[in-house]
C-alpha cells in the first residue's frame, strides 16, 4: 500500500512539475512578444493553448493539457496563466502562475 501510495504521489509531483515548466514557458512567450510590441499583450486575454499548440512548440504534454490566459490592466499588465490537466484516475487539476509586465 505504502509503495503504490509514494507512487501515485510520485506522478503527480512530475505533472505538477510539468504544468509549472508549461506556465512558464507561457509566460515567457507572453514577455516576449510584449518586448517587441507592448499592445500584443492584451491579445493574450482569453486565449487558450491546447496540447497540440504545446507540442508544437516542443514541450511534452500532459493528459488534456490547456494553458489558458488572462490579461488586466493597461501599462502595467497583470498576465495569469491557467494551466489545466487531467490525472490517470481522471480528476481535473489546476495550477495558476502570475506575473505583471511592464512597458
Amino acid at each position: 500500500m505504502l509503495f503504490s501510495t509514494c507512487i501515485v504521489m510520485n506522478e503527480n509531483s512530475r505533472d505538477m512539475s510539468s504544468a509549472i515548466s508549461h506556465a512558464e514557458f507561457a509566460l515567457e512567450d507572453v514577455k516576449h512578444n510584449a518586448a517587441l510590441n507592448p499592445l500584443s499583450v492584451a491579445g493574450y486575454n482569453g486565449m487558450v493553448w491546447n496540447a497540440a499548440t504545446l507540442a508544437a512548440a516542443g514541450l511534452t504534454t500532459l493528459s488534456n493539457e490547456s494553458v489558458s490566459f488572462t490579461v488586466a490592466g493597461a501599462g502595467p499588465y497583470t498576465v495569469a496563466a491557467t494551466v489545466q490537466w487531467q490525472e490517470r484516475n481522471g480528476r481535473v487539476r489546476t495550477l495558476d502562475l502570475n506575473t505583471v509586465i511592464k512597458q
